[in-house]
């Protein structure tokens, strides 16, 4: 398992601080066959997609890379990150959605119960912004869509507990939001404010905490309305990026499966999308290759990158597959997950 990602400084509690959104990739195994049966979500019908099992084990191998204890990664031989947690959390939960094995649905809760003991009494994990805000995003994104496959019964008791656990990181989220010098500095890359409205809005609304749930709408109204060019691109670094526009889109696809919103907010939400996603498509050609040019954060040769970050082309693919089940505006989603998933496989140390 590896991790790579991105990230903005954020001046937090007098220190600076580093937030990361982007969640990173790696690793491969053998894939396992799937139960027959008919989606009966979004989320299920996305993960139902030929070649859903390789991708998502070529992210992480969460047969082999999660000891039966829930350590994840590198973490197996001794503490490294929370970081690993989060990753071996949401992919173990989408490879368990995908087959219906409820080890794997264990093991998913497990990484996310190893990563909560390593909370801090600053209500960050491991001292550190960017691994709090990689964990709090991939640990709720993991639970939300557990709780709402069929393993949401039988776990409910642990899935809600886990939780409660992730809403005091919420409330230091909640204080960082409040401080106008904090925000602005986040509102330079567009999809740290998407992760933190999700973080927000979601566990408000599980935990019927209005001020989380309204802080978390007041962003995502933000993105939406002074986030997005009107070419359909979500700013980072005051231009366009074709790497985080898939983790922008990613974040309110996280938001729109796990929230009940109200209208017109749930419309906005979707409409969003819908630009977000023709934009980025009319960006990749006949081989799945994304065009990187004018890129502000990362390109395809990490070298020419004005932060030395390749685009991540596992994630596009699988953001591709979410985006697919949503419809109407989405047409053409699986054939750009296919030809994303196949340019991926083609290249050095992405499969």
């Amino acid at each position: 398992m590896r991790v790579t990602g991105f990230s903005t400084q954020w001046v937090c509690g007098g220190l600076v601080l580093l937030l990361l959104a982007q969640i990173g990739l790696g690793g491969c195994v053998p894939t396992t066959p799937s139960p027959e049966m008919s989606p009966t979500s979004d989320i299920e019908a996305a993960l139902s997609l030929a070649g859903i099992d390789s991708l998502v084990n070529d992210q992480v191998n969460v047969y082999g890379d999660i000891s039966p204890e829930g350590l994840a990664g590198p973490n197996r031989s001794g503490w490294r990150s929370v970081a690993y947690q989060a990753d071996g959390a949401y992919y173990a939960a989408l490879m368990a959605i995908h087959t219906g094995d409820p080890h794997l649905a264990d093991k998913a809760l497990r990484c996310v119960e190893v990563g909560l003991a390593h909370q801090g009494d600053d209500r960050m994990f491991d001292h550190s912004v960017r691994d709090t805000l990689r964990f709090v995003i991939l640990a709720s994104a993991a639970l939300s869509f557990l709780s709402q496959s069929q393993f949401g019964p039988p776990l409910a008791g642990r899935i809600d507990l886990a939780l409660s656990r992730l809403v005091p990181t919420a409330d230091l989220l909640l204080e960082a939001t409040r401080d106008p010098e904090r925000l602005q500095e986040a509102r330079e890359t567009a999809n740290i404010v998407v992760g933190l409205a999700f973080v927000l809005t979601y566990l408000g609304d599980r935990f019927e905490r209005d001020d989380l749930r309204s802080a978390g709408l007041a962003l995502v109204h933000d993105v939406i309305n002074n986030l997005q060019a009107e070419e359909g691109y979500y700013l980072e670094k005051n231009g366009w990026d074709t790497g985080y526009q898939m983790v922008g889109m990613r974040g309110l696809y996280f938001l729109y499966e796990s929230v009940d919103l109200e209208e017109p907010v749930r419309a906005d939400v979707l409409a969003s999308l819908r630009a977000a996603y023709a934009w980025e498509a009319s960006r990749i050609d006949a081989t799945g290759r994304i065009d990187d040019a004018g890129n502000t954060r990362t390109a395809n040769d990490e070298s020419d990158s004005p932060e030395g970050k390749g685009i991540n082309y596992g994630q596009a693919a699988l953001t591709f597959a979410f985006l697919s089940s949503l419809g109407e505006g989405f047409e053409g989603a699986e054939t750009y997950y296919e030809l994303v998933r196949e340019y991926c496989r083609r290249l050095p140390g992405q499969r």
